[in-house]
């Protein structure tokens, strides 16, 4: 998706596909026991963008997604836990990403952890990509025929549930 050309639909898309799980979300139990849980789904967009974004949400989604803007580390260390639990949407900055996709942390015990997803998020690509290139031309047209289908019932699905 993130190859598509521009206006294909990528933000749209992505919008849809969390209002259409935000009911399920929502119903997810938050407990103090799992104070790791979140409701949220995190999404990671250039600084240049970020307002963009937040004003597709709004306009897409009908104001009926719960949207948490993050631009700066200071801006994170102010939000409560509560607050990013019960976002539908948490919107950051790229910025506050390391440049091999490691997000900034401020222990060592993050780090390790972050690297190690980085390593299984690493490995998960490679293996997305040899399952691809194993694929023919015609398995490819109907993957592709497939995600596009299901693009299309998410944005029926949002377009409904907005009323336009």
């Amino acid at each position: 998706m993130l190859a598509d050309a521009l206006g294909a639909g990528k933000t749209v898309t992505v919008i849809a596909l969390v209002a259409a799980d935000a009911p399920a979300a929502r119903a997810l139990p938050l407990t103090a026991d799992e104070p790791r849980l979140s409701r949220a789904s995190l999404i990671v967009v250039p600084p240049l963008i970020i307002r963009q974004w937040e004003a597709e949400i709004e306009r897409f989604s009908g104001g009926q997604l719960r949207t948490v803007r993050v631009e700066s580390a200071a801006q994170l260390q102010e939000l409560s836990c509560k607050q990013l639990r019960e976002a539908d949407i948490v919107l950051i900055v790229s910025d506050l990403l390391g440049c091999e996709g490691r997000a900034v942390s401020w222990s060592k015990a993050a780090d390790k952890a972050a690297a190690q997803t980085s390593r299984e998020a690493d490995k998960e690509a490679t293996r997305a990509q040899e399952r691809l290139a194993g694929m023919g031309g015609a398995e490819r047209v109907q993957l592709t025929s497939a995600l596009d289908a299901r693009k299309d019932r998410y944005l029926e699905l949002l377009t409904e549930k907005a009323g336009t």
